[in-house]
């Protein structure tokens, strides 16, 4: 077992949290507090190129491709990774080992089951009951990863990043199913797509197969990696010249990395291919230099205060936008003689407000120093 870097400086923190990772939770999350009021805005522009691009991005892809919403999912996998690192080791703060091991099982219950709420909990029944998705994905990854942070060395870790994207890409590429052939990436020919026909309980998200399923959570493994590695770097003795050198250098990188890897295997989010976790690290990495830049270096936190509101309780927000129907409420507010105003932009004027709604009650908790957690 290698020594554990020293602790994040305290010049580093805000109200005890790292302030740039707060910051970039947030922008990860301005994906659907801004994007869910930019879709019908953007769908009522004239029709160009300018308004096809941008309703592209607010969308996922349909198959190969990434876009905004597509790298949004990665991010949150890799910034809960980073989050386990911050966290510490499980005696850095006294309790006996197997109480953390504790904690990290009821954690993972916990997101798994909020998980199964957020898609619909028990509303039907068995086997329309879907127990793949975007939390219970977190959850295992956080659980496998948690795991691997307390009992793998350092450099053990690092080396299960290429090690995890190279068997994937093996498997994918040259295993075939039952009657199919080898390398076949289409949708219903894939080899993650049989699995989860296969041996997947309950309701999947495509009807036959999930995005979310069995085999694909392996590369997701690798992404929660990638964000224990920027832990890492955040924790270790480098100067902040070389942490930033390391975040903008190390992304650059990965970025050419997979879109080379992208000519043998396309970037796929659904998939979650070996191309898109390389792209979409390098994308995190980069934006989380930016935002280390700018709190840490710059010391101009104020700057991304936004964002940071929101990611000091990410996981609440994601639950709200997700589970409460807030259009009513927001139609007492700019419902009515006020829509009108707005012409065929109503629609953008409520999900405005919806997502206005939300951020206030953030900063509410922001103002009280509170932070939900599972």
């Amino acid at each position: 077992m290698t020594a554990e870097p020293e602790s994040i400086p305290p010049a580093h923190l805000n109200h005890g949290r790292l302030e740039c990772v707060d910051a970039f939770r947030g922008i990860v999350m301005a994906r659907l507090l801004i994007g869910a009021p930019l879709i019908p805005l953007v769908a009522g522009l004239p029709r160009s190129w300018c308004r096809d691009f941008l309703n592209q991005q607010l969308h996922h892809s349909t198959w190969n491709g990434m876009t905004w919403v597509d790298f949004s999912f990665a991010a949150y996998v890799m910034i809960m990774g980073l989050g386990i690192v911050l966290a510490g080791r499980p005696n850095d703060d006294g309790t006996p080992r197997h109480l953390s091991f504790g904690r990290i099982l009821r954690r993972t219950i916990g997101l798994f089951v909020l998980g199964l709420i957020y898609n619909g909990g028990f509303s039907q029944k068995w086997p329309d009951i879907r127990l793949a998705g975007v939390l219970q994905r977190i959850a295992i990854c956080y659980c496998a990863g948690a795991l691997i942070y307390r009992i793998c060395p350092t450099r053990v870790r690092h080396v299960l990043i290429p090690l995890i994207l190279v068997s994937y890409w093996l498997v994918m590429t040259c295993l075939p199913i039952p009657g199919g052939t080898a390398g076949d990436l289409s949708f219903n020919g894939n080899l993650a797509a049989w699995v989860d026909h296969n041996f997947l309980p309950g309701r999947a998200f495509y009807g036959t197969w999930d995005p979310e399923g069995i085999l694909t959570t392996l590369p997701a493994l690798a992404s929660c990696l990638v964000g224990m590695l920027w832990g890492d770097l955040l924790r270790s003795n480098r100067s902040p010249g070389e942490r930033l050198l390391w975040l903008f250098g190390g992304g650059l990188l990965a970025i050419n990395c997979g879109f080379l890897w992208d000519i043998v295997f396309p970037i796929n989010k659904s998939l979650w291919t070996s191309s898109y976790v390389l792209v979409t690290a390098g994308i995190g990495s980069m934006v989380l230099g930016a935002c280390y830049l700018v709190t840490d270096i710059w010391q101009k936190g104020n700057w991304l205060f936004p964002f940071t509101v929101i990611g000091r309780n990410v996981l609440l927000a994601f639950l709200i936008m997700g589970m409460i129907p807030l259009g009513p409420l927001a139609q007492r507010f700019v419902g009515g003689d006020v829509a009108e105003l707005f012409g065929h932009h109503a629609p953008f004027a409520v999900a405005a407000m919806e997502s206005l709604l939300v951020w206030s009650l953030l900063y509410w908790l922001h103002r009280q120093d509170i932070v939900v957690k599972v």
